[in-house]
């Protein structure tokens, strides 16, 4: 029998061309399955622009999807961070601050020098008293750098709590709420800290249930914020019409360098937008990971602050 004969299988699998995976998902048929054809806008209600078309224009506020009104900033119905009379956030009572301070494992004096915070979750969920106690170290600490909130099962009330405190703080530069219950509400309410934080620059909100209602409100403080330069959306249920929003943001706002959307539920808007040959100059993404955005630092300026920026 010739030797070759048991090599040949493998030197034939090795020349086999390799699968091109779809970030959407990972489901044999779609290895399969041919790409999406592109679609126009009379194609399509969430396309950028016709096939060729230029779509480097400045997003505005004007452009977004409507908020509905439940779920704008000012909205009386959805619960509010006690303030003090200087409009400094309350601190909690005396019992609450201990519990939660417990669950955190260190004294009020260590949480305030802390430069990290991490939730403990074997401690069980972080509830709406603790939340109220985060946000008041967020606000109040003079140290903190870096809040990691994942698996601690914050919902919209919690991140309403936050987000309230993100406007107070100037030292946070990470904040971390992954793989927790945020909705939309919750979104819509750290967006609107985001707006003013000062110093955060990565947030991380992946695997949690946001949609386009909570896209179209994080596209609006991306506008407004020249801080945040990494935005973890992966695992949510954001659709085309989320997608475009904060597609749409990235023309004017020159400070992200990441905006990772994979595997939520976008079918065209992603590839609409780096179709464009001026935003495929700026913005990288791969055949495997279609909906991970990277700026290109070398063809597209990063603006650290307004009127000054890096190549």
């Amino acid at each position: 029998m010739c030797p070759l004969l048991g090599v040949l299988p493998v030197l034939l699998l090795l020349a086999a061309p390799l699968p091109v995976f779809d970030d959407e998902d990972y489901l044999p048929e779609a290895f399969s399955s041919p790409p999406p054809v592109m679609p126009s806008l009379e194609q399509a209600e969430t396309g950028f622009a016709p096939t060729g078309a230029s779509t480097n224009q400045t997003a505005s506020v004007a452009e977004l999807p409507e908020l509905p009104e439940h779920y704008t900033s000012n909205d009386s119905s959805r619960e509010q961070m006690p303030t003090s009379a200087n409009g400094a956030i309350a601190r909690p009572p005396e019992a609450t601050m201990q519990q939660t301070l417990a669950k955190l494992g260190v004294s009020l004096e260590e949480a305030l020098r802390a430069k990290e915070l991490k939730w403990n979750e074997l401690t069980g969920p972080l509830d709406g008293d603790d939340a109220r106690v985060v946000a008041y170290l967020l606000a109040t600490s003079t140290s903190l750098e870096k809040l990691y909130l994942d698996h601690a099962s914050v919902d919209d009330v919690g991140a309403s709590s936050i987000g309230e405190s993100l406007k107070s703080s100037q030292h946070l530069n990470t904040l971390s709420l992954s793989y927790c219950r945020l909705g939309d509400a919750g979104a819509v309410a750290l967006a609107d800290g985001i707006t003013s934080s000062a110093r955060l620059a990565e947030l991380r909100l992946a695997y949690n249930a946001i949609g386009d209602v909570g896209a179209a409100a994080l596209s609006r403080s991306l506008i407004a914020n020249n801080v945040l330069t990494e935005l973890y959306l992966w695992r949510n249920k954001i659709g085309d019409v989320g997608a475009k929003a904060l597609c749409n943001a990235l023309a004017s706002n020159r400070r992200l360098a990441l905006l990772d959307l994979r595997w939520n539920k976008i079918k065209h808007a992603v590839d609409v937008f780096t179709s464009n040959t001026e935003n495929r100059t700026c913005w990288n993404s791969s055949p495997m990971f279609r909906h991970l955005l990277q700026r290109d630092p070398a063809n597209c300026a990063l603006t650290w602050n307004i009127g000054h920026s890096e190549l």
